[in-house]
């Protein structure tokens, strides 16, 4: 009896413990619900952007993608000059270093990043047509933007990488595994690109008027790059010779990267075919950037430590070509 009663009694106790345990984790996964479903404002969920508003949204998010890859990021526009000698090295990071001494390593971490921003400004144009297509139609002179923004990424992979360059097929939104291409069919890829785009930059808007002759600049240069000069001379006969087509940055999360990074942190010198701060150093088959004194291009050339550059030892040649706020 006594056994069975104290048995009794414990099983008892046990059941109103487990009692209290499933009230306790009730209690708590309604509190938790109640955390976890805060709606976070940063958080665009798919659904969230079938619309024309989304499909802007997308438009948007593909030039600020689009801007990084030009001067508003470390970007091959920049980076590509120290393999052109256009800029020298002047800072700390070996990724700059190895890539004036053309002794590139596969890993290089900067050229890496930089390769991945032209994908992704390709795949993001190339999602929001589809959705301005959909969603918008009318917002050509923007749809014409995007197929700028993807042939411009094509036509900077082309120009910036070799041979076998692992693109995806240019039609689709969705990625499609391809053998590698090489640049004169990526070159290929950026014409029809932006003729595309010139198809939806036909109107008299200044938009449309902008993004026409924004596409024609950028066709020319596709022209050049195949050895096509005649047709690159035709499709940029109506281009105004003061014509700019500007990314815009805000100061308060961006700079202008060819001003910031060649005068502000002075991690670029500009180039030349002599280096070294005896400027005795010769480069062969480089063009005298510097030097050469072409007043197209300001360079202040220091004589003693007066502008060292990031690394502290270089005497980094400047130029004031670009401002913080000009590009």
């Amino acid at each position: 009896m006594t056994t069975q009663f104290f048995r009794g009694r414990r099983s008892r106790a046990l059941g109103v413990a487990a009692a209290a345990l499933a009230l306790s984790l009730t209690a708590c996964q309604t509190a938790n619900d109640r955390l976890l479903g805060v709606t976070d404002p940063d958080i665009i969920n798919p659904s969230d952007i079938v619309s024309a508003d989304g499909a802007v949204a997308l438009a948007n998010g593909a030039i600020g993608t689009f801007r990084s890859i030009t001067g508003g990021g470390e970007s091959t526009w920049l980076f590509g000059g120290l393999l052109a000698d256009e800029w020298s090295t002047s800072s700390t990071f070996i990724q700059n270093d190895e890539t004036d001494q053309r002794v590139i390593q596969e890993f290089n971490s900067s050229i890496t990043g930089m390769m991945r921003q032209l994908f992704r400004t390709r795949q993001r144009a190339n999602e929001a047509i589809e959705s301005l297509l959909k969603f918008s139609p009318a917002s050509r002179a923007l749809i014409a933007e995007m197929y700028l923004a993807r042939g411009f990424a094509e036509l900077q992979l082309a120009s910036d990488f070799c041979n076998g360059i692992p693109i995806g097929n240019v039609f689709n939104a969705e990625p499609v595994n391809e053998s590698p291409k090489s640049t004169q069919v990526v070159f290929q890829y950026a014409a029809a690109s932006l003729d595309t785009g010139l198809t939806y930059a036909n109107g008299t808007a200044a938009a449309s008027v902008l993004m026409n002759r924004a596409i024609r600049v950028a066709r020319g240069r596709v022209h050049l790059a195949l050895g096509q000069f005649a047709e690159a001379g035709t499709v940029v006969g109506s281009v105004p010779t003061a014509f700019n087509y500007q990314h815009s940055f805000s100061l308060n999360t961006s700079t202008n990267t060819l001003w910031g990074q060649g005068i502000s942190s002075r991690r670029y010198s500009v180039g030349d075919s002599v280096e070294g701060n005896a400027r005795n150093i010769l480069v062969a088959n480089a063009i005298p950037f510097a030097s050469a004194r072409d007043p197209r291009l300001p360079v202040t050339i220091p004589t003693s430590g007066a502008i060292n550059g990031q690394d502290g030892q270089t005497y980094a040649r400047t130029t004031t070509m670009w401002g913080q706020l000009t590009a």
